[in-house]
């Protein structure tokens, strides 16, 4: 069986460059769980009402604005 054509361009680990990570802010880090968990509980109530009054419809809209407010969050 053959492997993942991906397998040929991974580079193995010694190869790999190491990037130095900047150590964890306390305060940053607990801000961004505060905004992703009300994000998700925004969105999640945003799908029950999608499911209930538009079930035969695409979501890509409100899908898109998730992403967006995501990458944010990321950014922080």
């Amino acid at each position: 069986m053959a492997g993942s054509p991906f397998e040929a361009q991974r580079a193995e680990p010694s190869q790999q460059q190491s990037t130095a990570t900047p150590p964890l802010d306390p305060q940053r880090a607990e801000l961004s769980r505060q905004h992703v968990k009300a994000l998700n509980t925004q969105f999640a109530s945003w799908v029950q009402s999608q499911l209930k009054n538009h079930p035969d419809e695409l979501w890509e809209d409100g899908v898109q604005d998730y992403l967006t407010h995501a990458s944010n969050i990321m950014t922080l």
